[in-house]
């Protein structure tokens, strides 16, 4: 008795091998795009980049808004602004992380503090020659 491969048996197996390569050379692309948002999205680099855009608007000679949108929809964020510190907590999907993260900022007047915020913005603005922060969450 002969083996035979039917044409639609070599139809089937072309299409789901075509199927899995694209499935294979999309996976990579997924998880550099996820890993590259939480790299992103860590607590250490949110800190360190609105410290220094917090002590960059000190300088400016006009009113400053700088705001801040968080890159994914899992991760919200618990600031606080206190005595020129800024501590940041990640939140992922409800859940705090247990690094905190401090940074020093260098104006004196910025206080505030919000929990579990995605958007949120610091405003710098001036009359004559006194600055005035606020810092608020965006919904």
């Amino acid at each position: 008795m002969k083996s035979q491969v039917a044409p639609a048996d070599i139809i089937t197996f072309l299409v789901i091998s075509v199927i899995f390569v694209l499935t294979m050379s999309r996976i990579p692309k997924i998880y550099k795009e996820f890993f590259s948002v939480l790299a992103l999205s860590t607590s250490d680099v949110v800190a360190h980049d609105l410290a220094g855009l917090i002590s960059m608007s000190a300088a400016a000679p006009d009113d400053i808004i700088i705001e801040y949108h968080g890159r994914s929809e899992q991760i919200n964020y618990t600031v606080e602004l206190k005595d020129r510190d800024i501590t940041v907590e990640m939140i992922v999907d409800g859940e705090p992380q247990n690094r905190t993260v401090e940074n020093v900022y260098a104006v004196s007047d910025l206080q505030g503090k919000f929990e579990d915020c995605k958007k949120f913005e610091i405003k710098k603005i001036r009359t004559g020659l006194d600055n005035y922060y606020y810092f608020n969450v965006i919904e």
